[in-house]
Protein backbone atom coordinates (compact mmCIF):
# COMPACT_ATOMS: atom_id res chain seq x y z
CA UNK A 1 0.00 0.00 0.00
CA UNK A 2 3.13 2.40 0.60
CA UNK A 3 4.31 1.37 -2.74
CA UNK A 4 1.07 2.01 -4.13
CA UNK A 5 0.66 5.28 -2.91
CA UNK A 6 3.82 6.61 -3.06
CA UNK A 7 4.27 5.47 -7.08
CA UNK A 8 4.65 8.03 -10.00
CA UNK A 9 2.36 8.06 -12.56
CA UNK A 10 -1.31 8.69 -12.32
CA UNK A 11 -2.73 8.07 -8.91
CA UNK A 12 -4.35 4.88 -8.56
CA UNK A 13 -6.35 4.97 -5.39
CA UNK A 14 -8.47 7.49 -3.87
CA UNK A 15 -9.56 6.18 -0.40
CA UNK A 16 -7.74 3.28 1.44
CA UNK A 17 -8.58 1.21 4.37
CA UNK A 18 -5.71 1.62 6.52
CA UNK A 19 -4.87 -0.29 9.85
CA UNK A 20 -5.41 1.67 13.04
CA UNK A 21 -1.50 1.07 13.67
CA UNK A 22 -0.81 2.53 10.74
CA UNK A 23 -2.28 5.54 10.07
CA UNK A 24 0.59 7.43 11.51
CA UNK A 25 3.13 5.88 9.36
CA UNK A 26 1.50 7.03 6.08
CA UNK A 27 0.86 10.30 7.53
CA UNK A 28 4.18 11.15 8.06
CA UNK A 29 4.84 10.24 4.79
CA UNK A 30 3.04 12.69 3.35
CA UNK A 31 0.55 10.33 1.64
CA UNK A 32 -2.58 11.17 3.35
CA UNK A 33 -4.76 14.33 2.69
CA UNK A 34 -5.93 16.16 6.47
CA UNK A 35 -9.41 16.08 7.32
CA UNK A 36 -11.23 19.20 8.08
CA UNK A 37 -14.17 19.90 9.65
CA UNK A 38 -14.43 16.34 11.58
CA UNK A 39 -17.82 16.67 14.04
CA UNK A 40 -15.78 15.28 16.64
CA UNK A 41 -19.20 14.13 18.58
CA UNK A 42 -20.18 12.62 16.33
CA UNK A 43 -17.77 9.72 16.42
CA UNK A 44 -16.15 7.25 19.51
CA UNK A 45 -13.76 9.71 20.85
CA UNK A 46 -11.24 6.57 21.18
CA UNK A 47 -12.16 5.48 17.52
CA UNK A 48 -11.23 8.81 16.08
CA UNK A 49 -8.11 9.39 17.96
CA UNK A 50 -6.76 6.49 15.93
CA UNK A 51 -6.81 8.79 12.84
CA UNK A 52 -4.87 11.18 14.28
CA UNK A 53 -1.18 12.03 13.98
CA UNK A 54 0.31 15.09 15.65
CA UNK A 55 -2.30 16.67 16.56
CA UNK A 56 -4.02 16.88 12.87
CA UNK A 57 -7.10 14.19 11.83
CA UNK A 58 -5.59 12.27 8.74
CA UNK A 59 -8.62 9.99 8.70
CA UNK A 60 -11.49 8.59 10.41
CA UNK A 61 -12.42 5.34 11.67
CA UNK A 62 -14.50 2.98 9.77
CA UNK A 63 -15.10 -0.35 11.48
CA UNK A 64 -13.20 -0.33 15.01
CA UNK A 65 -12.34 -3.05 17.29
CA UNK A 66 -11.61 -3.90 21.14
CA UNK A 67 -10.44 -6.69 23.01
CA UNK A 68 -13.61 -8.58 24.72
CA UNK A 69 -13.83 -11.71 27.73
CA UNK A 70 -15.78 -14.29 27.16
CA UNK A 71 -16.79 -16.80 29.01
CA UNK A 72 -18.88 -19.53 29.57
CA UNK A 73 -22.05 -19.39 31.61
CA UNK A 74 -21.43 -19.66 34.99
CA UNK A 75 -17.96 -18.20 35.05
CA UNK A 76 -17.06 -15.40 37.37
CA UNK A 77 -16.69 -11.60 35.34
CA UNK A 78 -13.02 -10.55 36.88
CA UNK A 79 -12.00 -7.26 38.01
CA UNK A 80 -8.12 -8.22 37.52
CA UNK A 81 -5.86 -10.28 35.27
CA UNK A 82 -4.89 -12.25 38.25
CA UNK A 83 -8.56 -13.42 39.32
CA UNK A 84 -8.76 -14.35 35.47
CA UNK A 85 -5.97 -16.51 35.77
CA UNK A 86 -7.08 -18.19 39.09
CA UNK A 87 -10.78 -18.75 37.97
CA UNK A 88 -9.72 -20.09 34.65
CA UNK A 89 -8.52 -23.39 35.81
CA UNK A 90 -5.54 -25.93 34.01
CA UNK A 91 -5.72 -24.73 30.32
CA UNK A 92 -8.81 -22.65 31.39
CA UNK A 93 -7.87 -19.16 29.39
CA UNK A 94 -7.03 -18.71 25.95
CA UNK A 95 -5.79 -15.92 23.80
CA UNK A 96 -4.21 -15.02 21.06
CA UNK A 97 -0.21 -15.84 21.63
CA UNK A 98 1.51 -16.70 17.90
CA UNK A 99 4.19 -14.39 16.84
CA UNK A 100 2.36 -11.85 15.27
CA UNK A 101 0.51 -8.41 16.27
CA UNK A 102 -1.80 -10.25 17.94
CA UNK A 103 0.76 -11.54 20.62
CA UNK A 104 1.41 -7.99 20.63
CA UNK A 105 -1.84 -6.75 21.20
CA UNK A 106 -2.01 -9.74 24.37
CA UNK A 107 1.37 -8.11 25.68
CA UNK A 108 -0.46 -4.80 25.70
CA UNK A 109 -4.10 -5.49 27.44
CA UNK A 110 -1.65 -7.31 30.10
CA UNK A 111 0.10 -4.57 30.90
CA UNK A 112 -1.89 -1.79 30.32
CA UNK A 113 -0.20 -0.13 27.19
CA UNK A 114 3.22 0.29 28.24
CA UNK A 115 3.65 3.85 26.27
CA UNK A 116 2.74 7.47 27.14
CA UNK A 117 2.77 8.74 23.47
CA UNK A 118 6.07 8.17 22.08
CA UNK A 119 7.95 7.08 25.50
CA UNK A 120 8.45 3.83 27.00
CA UNK A 121 6.71 3.58 30.19
CA UNK A 122 6.99 0.30 32.71
CA UNK A 123 5.16 1.52 35.63
CA UNK A 124 3.59 -0.84 38.65
CA UNK A 125 0.91 -1.65 37.09
CA UNK A 126 2.24 -2.89 33.71
CA UNK A 127 4.97 -4.79 36.07
CA UNK A 128 2.37 -6.23 37.96
CA UNK A 129 0.30 -7.75 34.98
CA UNK A 130 3.79 -9.24 33.31
CA UNK A 131 4.43 -10.74 36.91
CA UNK A 132 0.81 -12.40 37.19
CA UNK A 133 0.98 -13.38 33.17
CA UNK A 134 4.62 -15.60 33.99
CA UNK A 135 3.04 -17.12 36.77
CA UNK A 136 -0.48 -17.98 35.01
CA UNK A 137 2.23 -19.57 32.41
CA UNK A 138 4.28 -21.46 34.75
CA UNK A 139 0.80 -22.90 36.18
CA UNK A 140 -0.60 -23.83 32.96
CA UNK A 141 -3.41 -21.46 33.25
CA UNK A 142 -3.24 -20.11 29.90
CA UNK A 143 -3.98 -22.84 26.53
CA UNK A 144 -0.75 -23.71 25.64
CA UNK A 145 -0.44 -22.32 21.40
CA UNK A 146 0.51 -21.12 19.45
CA UNK A 147 -3.17 -19.97 18.64
CA UNK A 148 -4.08 -17.13 16.13
CA UNK A 149 -7.81 -15.42 16.20
CA UNK A 150 -9.27 -18.98 14.25
CA UNK A 151 -7.25 -21.35 16.44
CA UNK A 152 -8.08 -19.80 19.70
CA UNK A 153 -12.14 -19.36 18.66
CA UNK A 154 -12.09 -23.19 17.60
CA UNK A 155 -9.85 -23.69 20.81
CA UNK A 156 -13.25 -22.44 23.17
CA UNK A 157 -15.47 -23.66 21.10
CA UNK A 158 -14.35 -27.33 21.53
CA UNK A 159 -12.30 -27.55 24.22
CA UNK A 160 -12.51 -27.11 27.95
CA UNK A 161 -11.05 -23.24 28.28
CA UNK A 162 -13.60 -21.31 30.54
CA UNK A 163 -12.35 -17.88 29.14
CA UNK A 164 -11.54 -16.47 25.74
CA UNK A 165 -9.87 -13.30 25.04
CA UNK A 166 -11.07 -12.45 21.19
CA UNK A 167 -12.63 -9.36 18.98
CA UNK A 168 -16.35 -8.38 18.65
CA UNK A 169 -17.18 -10.66 16.02
CA UNK A 170 -16.19 -13.98 17.92
CA UNK A 171 -19.60 -13.61 19.55
CA UNK A 172 -21.63 -13.70 16.28
CA UNK A 173 -19.30 -17.14 15.40
CA UNK A 174 -19.76 -18.35 18.74
CA UNK A 175 -24.00 -17.86 18.60
CA UNK A 176 -23.77 -19.67 15.43
CA UNK A 177 -21.96 -22.36 16.89
CA UNK A 178 -24.45 -22.70 19.84
CA UNK A 179 -21.97 -22.01 22.48
CA UNK A 180 -23.23 -20.32 25.22
CA UNK A 181 -21.19 -17.56 26.70
CA UNK A 182 -20.95 -14.31 28.43
CA UNK A 183 -19.14 -11.10 27.23
CA UNK A 184 -17.76 -8.03 28.97
CA UNK A 185 -14.71 -6.04 28.87
CA UNK A 186 -11.25 -7.09 29.77
CA UNK A 187 -9.76 -6.64 32.76
CA UNK A 188 -8.13 -3.33 33.00
CA UNK A 189 -9.37 -2.37 29.60
CA UNK A 190 -8.64 -3.66 26.12
CA UNK A 191 -6.35 -2.41 22.88
CA UNK A 192 -7.66 -0.64 20.15
CA UNK A 193 -7.93 -2.69 16.68
CA UNK A 194 -10.05 -1.81 13.64
CA UNK A 195 -9.47 0.14 10.15
CA UNK A 196 -9.93 3.50 9.49
CA UNK A 197 -10.76 5.62 6.02
CA UNK A 198 -7.99 7.90 4.68
CA UNK A 199 -7.87 10.31 1.06
CA UNK A 200 -4.67 9.86 -0.61
CA UNK A 201 -3.02 12.95 -0.72
CA UNK A 202 -2.32 12.28 -4.73
CA UNK A 203 -6.22 12.18 -5.28
CA UNK A 204 -8.19 14.12 -7.39
CA UNK A 205 -11.27 13.42 -6.15
CA UNK A 206 -10.73 14.51 -2.68
CA UNK A 207 -14.39 15.89 -2.47
CA UNK A 208 -16.03 13.09 -4.00
CA UNK A 209 -13.72 10.72 -1.49
CA UNK A 210 -14.93 12.76 1.34
CA UNK A 211 -18.83 12.05 0.33
CA UNK A 212 -17.55 8.17 0.26
CA UNK A 213 -15.86 8.34 3.39
CA UNK A 214 -19.01 9.98 5.01
CA UNK A 215 -21.25 7.61 3.73
CA UNK A 216 -19.68 4.74 4.82
CA UNK A 217 -19.57 6.05 8.45
CA UNK A 218 -23.29 6.62 8.33
CA UNK A 219 -25.20 5.43 11.56
CA UNK A 220 -27.42 2.88 9.35
CA UNK A 221 -24.63 1.68 7.76
CA UNK A 222 -22.31 1.19 10.95
CA UNK A 223 -25.57 -0.67 12.27
CA UNK A 224 -25.54 -3.02 9.78
CA UNK A 225 -21.96 -3.65 9.62
CA UNK A 226 -21.94 -4.41 13.27
CA UNK A 227 -24.88 -6.48 13.49
CA UNK A 228 -24.49 -8.65 9.89
CA UNK A 229 -20.20 -9.22 11.02
CA UNK A 230 -19.67 -7.87 14.40
CA UNK A 231 -17.66 -4.78 13.59
CA UNK A 232 -18.03 -2.26 16.39
CA UNK A 233 -19.34 1.10 15.32
CA UNK A 234 -17.69 3.90 14.87
CA UNK A 235 -20.24 6.85 15.47
CA UNK A 236 -22.24 6.96 18.93
CA UNK A 237 -25.51 7.41 17.50
CA UNK A 238 -24.99 3.49 16.35
CA UNK A 239 -24.83 2.58 19.44
CA UNK A 240 -28.62 3.89 20.66
CA UNK A 241 -30.35 1.03 19.32
CA UNK A 242 -29.62 -2.52 17.63
CA UNK A 243 -30.74 -2.96 14.24
CA UNK A 244 -31.15 -7.05 12.88
CA UNK A 245 -28.99 -8.14 9.93
CA UNK A 246 -30.44 -7.20 6.66
CA UNK A 247 -27.81 -8.71 4.59
CA UNK A 248 -29.23 -10.25 1.21
CA UNK A 249 -27.80 -13.75 -0.38
CA UNK A 250 -28.51 -15.18 -3.85
CA UNK A 251 -31.41 -17.20 -2.44
CA UNK A 252 -33.12 -14.34 0.14
CA UNK A 253 -32.49 -12.34 2.94
CA UNK A 254 -29.53 -14.14 5.05
CA UNK A 255 -31.21 -15.48 8.47
CA UNK A 256 -30.12 -13.40 11.56
CA UNK A 257 -27.34 -15.33 13.61
CA UNK A 258 -27.83 -13.58 16.86
CA UNK A 259 -31.16 -12.20 18.29
CA UNK A 260 -31.80 -8.35 19.29
CA UNK A 261 -31.51 -9.35 22.89
CA UNK A 262 -27.90 -10.79 22.59
CA UNK A 263 -26.86 -8.10 19.83
CA UNK A 264 -27.83 -5.45 22.42
CA UNK A 265 -25.31 -7.19 24.98
CA UNK A 266 -22.64 -7.57 22.81
CA UNK A 267 -22.98 -3.60 21.88
CA UNK A 268 -23.26 -2.44 24.98
CA UNK A 269 -20.00 -4.39 25.95
CA UNK A 270 -18.19 -3.03 23.23
CA UNK A 271 -18.99 0.43 24.21
CA UNK A 272 -17.87 -0.23 27.35
CA UNK A 273 -14.50 -1.66 26.74
CA UNK A 274 -14.48 1.25 23.88
CA UNK A 275 -14.30 3.82 27.06
CA UNK A 276 -10.46 3.00 28.64
CA UNK A 277 -8.98 1.33 25.28
CA UNK A 278 -6.12 2.67 23.11
CA UNK A 279 -2.89 1.55 21.12
CA UNK A 280 0.27 2.99 20.56
CA UNK A 281 0.02 5.69 17.36
CA UNK A 282 3.61 5.35 16.51
CA UNK A 283 5.22 6.06 12.82
CA UNK A 284 7.42 2.50 13.52
CA UNK A 285 4.91 1.07 14.68
CA UNK A 286 5.88 -2.37 13.08
CA UNK A 287 9.13 -2.18 13.89
CA UNK A 288 8.08 -1.23 17.79
CA UNK A 289 5.42 -4.45 17.96
CA UNK A 290 8.19 -6.68 16.29
CA UNK A 291 11.11 -5.83 18.92
CA UNK A 292 8.27 -6.15 21.69
CA UNK A 293 7.48 -9.80 20.74
CA UNK A 294 11.34 -10.44 20.27
CA UNK A 295 12.42 -9.01 23.87
CA UNK A 296 9.52 -10.68 25.62
CA UNK A 297 10.69 -14.11 24.16
CA UNK A 298 13.95 -13.44 24.52
CA UNK A 299 13.50 -13.13 28.59
CA UNK A 300 11.12 -15.89 28.97
CA UNK A 301 14.12 -18.14 27.50
CA UNK A 302 15.88 -17.41 30.72
CA UNK A 303 15.32 -18.44 34.07
CA UNK A 304 13.19 -16.68 37.00
CA UNK A 305 12.63 -17.43 40.41
CA UNK A 306 9.38 -15.31 40.38
CA UNK A 307 6.70 -13.02 38.37
CA UNK A 308 8.51 -10.44 39.99
CA UNK A 309 11.71 -11.14 39.08
CA UNK A 310 10.49 -11.89 34.96
CA UNK A 311 8.77 -7.93 35.10
CA UNK A 312 11.99 -6.87 36.38
CA UNK A 313 13.88 -8.68 33.63
CA UNK A 314 10.96 -7.66 30.90
CA UNK A 315 11.98 -3.80 32.42
CA UNK A 316 15.77 -3.75 31.71
CA UNK A 317 15.31 -5.71 28.01
CA UNK A 318 12.42 -3.24 26.99
CA UNK A 319 14.53 -0.21 28.41
CA UNK A 320 17.55 -0.96 25.82
CA UNK A 321 15.64 -1.75 23.02
CA UNK A 322 12.07 -0.09 22.85
CA UNK A 323 13.30 3.24 22.50
CA UNK A 324 15.41 2.51 19.34
CA UNK A 325 12.14 0.83 17.87
CA UNK A 326 9.96 3.56 18.24
CA UNK A 327 12.40 5.42 16.56
CA UNK A 328 13.17 3.31 13.73
CA UNK A 329 16.35 2.88 14.32
CA UNK A 330 18.04 -0.70 12.99
CA UNK A 331 19.07 -3.27 15.22
CA UNK A 332 16.49 -1.95 17.79
CA UNK A 333 15.95 -5.64 19.27
CA UNK A 334 20.12 -6.57 19.92
CA UNK A 335 19.16 -4.01 22.71
CA UNK A 336 17.15 -6.75 24.20
CA UNK A 337 19.65 -8.48 26.36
Amino acid sequence: MLAALQGDGCPRYDVVILDSAWTAEFAAAGLLEPVDDVPRDRFVPAALATGQWRGRQYALPFATDVGLLFRREGAPAPLTWRDLYDSAGLQGFVTQNDDYEGGTVSLLEVTGGMMEGERVVMGARAKEGLAAWWHARETQKIAEGPFRERESLTEFVTGRARYLRHWPYAYLRLVEAGVKAEVSPLPGGGVLGGSNLAIASRSGLAAESRAFVDYLTRADNQRQLFSCGGYAPVVEAAYERVDPCQMQREDGPAPPSATRTQLARLLGAVHLALGSAKRPSLVHYAQFSETLRECVRAVMDDDHTSGADFADAVERALAGALPDAVGGRPGAEDGCR
